[in-house]
């Protein structure tokens, strides 16, 4: 079988042979095969096959009906625990706490074809007020919310103690305390304590000013509340006591979590469907057949294979993705020892090596898309990803990013081997490249195979060394710069990121030394576990500017140094793709939230409803 490295390199020759034959025979089939490489998007007219076939989503709550059973999925590992402050797992998060447990503050949703700005409403709290010196923000709760009528809670009212009891576990056990709760040994979090002057009252109090406080309160990655029952009544790591748009009415570990819609939530007339089943498939394989059978509803195909199924099962419906990605997989290096990459000519070495355009064409099967009619629009990524709309910025506009651009936009091994014999490496060295397997997909790993080989161009054999998550991934290298530790690394790693709620909270979660997934920066000379004083220093002032014109000029001038210092590189480009689903799906794809603030299940599945007159339940046979 073709490796994905072997298919890289064939997709490379062909784009080459391409291009140089649209130079030379003027416009035709390969210059529109191609519309779009290196340029900012791709290009090129829907075939008539496909054309007409991509759809816009449409509001149709006017005729919503309520009622049924939603038929979704979990394909990811089982969750360590149900407990969102002891866990932060990806099917904890989604597939749990956005159901059923209520944050102070969330995102405010925007409807097709509009998009989020960041700004926050009340969830738990009914109203929030943030004081003159920024430093308390004042919340009332909502009356009249009720726990889960279930024993231990038994539809208790939800009080301002439930908020105090959780701030106070957070703060001792929270996986992302280091995100939200102040700590004069890690000072990277604004909340310095919360507390209750009576049972409606949350005060939130501030070390100091933090223009993303707000957005951090609001975001379904961090601070959730459960009742206070689950200090010694019921065990939150096994069970769930919760509100919100519905509550768990059965879990079975590797089989089924089942969900009943609370008929009381408050937002009125919400959630439509009175339950979800989300079976437990782990194999693709199997989740691609039950999809395609209509047994599961929403998307599941991979970039590689919709376009089959699609063809396939001419009934599901298509949409184009309606965000680019607000966190790329970023290469990041280990400073250590006599690590080559301590030296900014090999940093930079690396990222003339990586070939953005053939990139996307085979992560995101671009290629293929294309060849059907279908239009991907790509863009190059930064420390940020193009998702976070205007704080990103554009590495393939030279003009507007100046010349550190070329560090994430260019490819030109003659260059990069000329940086490699500068840096006193004419013949290359071996370094170890961490990931992660079993972890983040299939994709994630086809990149770590690809980037073996296109460093191997300048002189660099990577030798691939894979890390089991839990034990010796997060630990050993992707903590290993963060909070306390002090162990560093020697080599390089190919990692993703947890999505922060703001840009600016992403760049200093990641970037500056008390950052809560600090990656470990160093100009030359410098101490990687002190990071960058310079780009400290420009983190530190973004965080502080509440002015949000002011706030993205200086996230631009921090992408504009850390590109010339390449701190890390984003090797895969960010393409709006395709993706199929269920047309019994109602409201699909209508609404939309903060790139980087809420997991898509909390957002989205309260507007869905079920059009029992679409396919799969009536499907033309």
């Amino acid at each position: 079988m073709q490796s994905y490295w072997e298919r890289f390199r064939a997709v490379r020759i062909t784009r080459r042979r391409a291009i140089a034959g649209s130079a030379t025979a003027g416009l035709g089939a390969a210059t529109i095969a191609l519309a779009g490489c290196g340029g900012g998007e791709s290009g090129g007219e829907p075939s008539p096959k496909t054309q007409g076939k991509v759809q816009e989503p449409v509001d149709t709550t006017s005729r919503a009906k309520p009622g049924g059973v939603f038929k979704g999925v979990y394909g990811s590992a089982n969750p360590a625990s149900l407990d969102p402050h002891t866990s932060q797992g990806f099917t904890t998060l989604t597939a749990v706490s956005v159901y059923t447990y209520p944050r102070l503050l969330k995102f405010k949703p925007a409807k097709y074809p509009e998009f989020t700005d960041g700004s926050v409403e009340g969830d738990l709290a009914e109203s929030f007020e943030v004081s003159g010196d920024k430093l308390q923000v004042t919340l009332k709760i909502r009356p009249g919310l009720k726990w889960d009528a279930r024993s231990p809670t038994n539809g208790r009212e939800i009080d301002a103690e439930d908020v105090v009891w959780n701030w106070k576990k957070f703060s001792q056990v929270g996986v992302r305390r280091s995100d939200l709760k102040y700590d004069p040994a890690a000072p990277g979090a604004p909340v310095t304590d919360m507390v209750a002057p009576d049972k409606r009252t949350v005060i939130v109090k501030l070390h100091e000013p933090d223009a993303s406080t707000l957005q951090l309160l609001a975001s379904a990655r961090i601070f959730f509340v459960m009742p206070r029952e689950a200090e010694d009544k019921f065990d939150p790591r096994n069970e769930v006591r919760g509100y919100g748009p519905f509550m768990l009415e059965k879990y079975t570990p590797s089989a089924l979590f089942h969900w009943k819609k609370i008929p009381d939530y408050y937002v009125k007339g919400r959630p439509f469907f009175d339950e979800i089943e989300q079976p437990h498939i782990t194999e693709y394989a199997q989740r691609l057949a039950q999809f395609k059978a209509g047994n599961i509803w929403t998307p599941v195909a991979t970039a590689e294979d919709v376009l089959s199924v699609i063809k396939e099962v001419p009934q599901l419906a298509v949409q184009r993705d309606s965000e680019y990605t607000a966190t790329p997989g970023h290469i990041s290096w280990g400073y250590e020892g006599d690590s080559p990459f301590k030296d900014l000519r090999v940093r930079q070495a690396v990222a003339l090596a990586i070939d953005r355009e053939t990139m996307a064409d085979v992560i995101s099967n671009r290629d293929q898309f294309r060849r059907e009619g279908y239009d991907l629009a790509t863009r190059y990524q930064t420390l940020l990803g193009a998702g976070w709309g205007e704080y990103w910025l554009d590495p393939q506009d030279e003009k507007e990013f100046g010349p550190n651009a070329k560090w994430w936009s260019k490819f030109d091994i003659a260059e990069g081997k000329k940086l490699m014999a500068a840096a006193g490496f004419p013949n290359g060295f071996k370094a170890p490249l961490f990931w992660t397997p079993r972890q983040y997909g299939a994709a994630y790993e086809r990149t770590v195979e690809i980037i073996v080989g296109m460093v191997k161009e300048i002189g660099i054999e990577a030798q691939s060394t894979p890390k089991e998550y839990q034990t010796e991934y997060i630990p050993e290298v992707y903590y290993s710069y963060t909070g306390d530790r002090s162990n560093g690394y020697n080599g390089f790693m190919y990692r993703l990121e947890l999505a922060y709620p703001t840009a600016i909270a992403q760049l200093f979660g990641n970037y500056h030394p008390s950052g809560g997934r600090y990656r470990g920066v160093r100009p030359d000379g410098g101490n990687a576990k002190q990071g960058d004083p310079k780009l400290n220093q420009m983190i530190e002032a973004a965080r502080r500017e509440f002015d949000t014109k002011k706030q993205i000029a200086m996230v631009h001038d921090i992408l504009r140094y850390a590109a010339g210092q390449v701190y890390s590189i984003p090797p895969v480009p960010t393409s709006l793709t395709i993706q199929a689903y269920w047309p019994v799906i109602g409201n699909y794809g209508l609404y939309r939230t903060q790139v980087g603030g809420s997991p898509t299940n909390e957002f989205y599945v309260p507007y869905w409803w079920i059009d029992t007159s679409k396919p799969p339940l009536n499907r033309p046979s």
